[in-house]
């Protein structure tokens, strides 16, 4: 598992919160702009929250848009939380289901 499955979890998130059924060339979008938002709130330096925007299906391309906020903290409880568990020195993480994998088409 690595950045797409957490680009992935972060788009879902976002699309919770924009409240719409995103088509697929929105869906795309928002995945991509979210591991974008990743990188840079993850980066040395990075801002503690950034805007994460969807252009509408309308025709009104700016009036149609739909954004959420994503921060640095939430972005690291998800990707430390979610991918990776606290596990003692000499535990084994508990495995999970496949969702994930199926989701972006992967066996």
């Amino acid at each position: 598992l690595g950045g797409d499955n957490m680009d992935v979890t972060l788009a879902r998130r976002i699309e919770a919160r924009l409240g719409a059924r995103l088509d697929a060339a929105q869906w795309t979008s928002l995945v991509q702009a979210c591991r974008l938002a990743k990188e840079s709130l993850l980066s040395p330096g990075g801002p503690e929250k950034t805007s994460v925007t969807v252009v509408g299906r309308s025709s009104r391309l700016i009036g149609g848009a739909m954004s959420a906020e994503l921060t640095r903290k939430e972005v690291l409880g998800i990707v430390l939380d979610g991918f990776f568990p606290a596990t003692g020195a000499n535990e084994t993480a508990a495995k999970s289901g496949r969702t994930g994998l199926q989701e972006l088409g992967l066996p």
